[in-house]
């Protein structure tokens, strides 16, 4: 099916991303620590509490930001098109559960953890050491909310990017944004299914 090509497309081009860091740090003799790989012994569990804290204090702005999107959408009667990962969870729940079950690991795990290995740990320092460290914030996470499909969403995930950037220039390790952003891709795809089950239960009653 398409949804099924999206998936394998999605999938691919994550681990092509992540081929070419390998082979980099192979011809420039460098290792995985340098990408961030670098967490001090017992300090997984803080630094996965900091990723945390980091995605509350960014939730509020994220939300306003998306919030007036939607207000100014629905003012000029423009519909938004959905992430192409709704359609899966839309159209394969009854037809193939194992690729909605094999869409969420990706889009809840294996592709933030993808994204911050390229985004942060590779993409991240070599910005930083050609334009500074704000304008290597500002870069990188522009070019991270460039590639999610919608141009609607490009401020949103742009807010979340500047976020990403920060914990890793302050944390000097993956594992924090990598938290953070696990988490957020986590939540919202748990609130689609949650409200997709209201949705449901609303339309049995009635």
């Amino acid at each position: 099916s398409e949804n099924l090509l999206m998936i394998f497309h999605t999938l691919a081009l994550d681990l092509l991303c992540i081929l070419f860091v390998v082979q980099f740090l192979k011809k420039q003799g460098s290792s995985w620590r340098e990408l961030g790989f670098n967490i001090p012994q017992g300090r997984t569990l803080k630094e996965m509490a900091i990723g945390v804290t980091g995605y509350l204090g960014t939730l509020p702005l994220f939300v306003l930001v998306l919030a007036a999107l939607i207000y100014f959408s629905s003012l000029f009667s423009y519909e938004p098109p959905p992430h192409p990962l709704v359609n899966v969870f839309v159209e394969e729940e009854n037809r193939l559960p194992l690729l909605v079950i094999f869409s969420v690991l990706i889009g809840a795990v294996i592709g933030p953890v993808f994204e911050e290995i390229f985004f942060r740990g590779f993409c991240y320092p070599i910005l930083k050491g050609k334009i500074g460290k704000v304008g290597a914030m500002v870069v990188s996470a522009a070019f991270f909310a460039s590639i999610h499909h919608t141009g609607f969403v490009f401020w949103p995930i742009f807010i979340l990017g500047m976020a990403l950037a920060y914990l890793y220039e302050t944390r000097r390790s993956l594992l924090a944004p990598i938290t953070l952003h696990v988490v957020h891709n986590s939540l919202f795809i748990g609130y689609f299914f949650l409200a997709k089950q209201v949705i449901n239960s609303g339309h049995s009653l009635s």
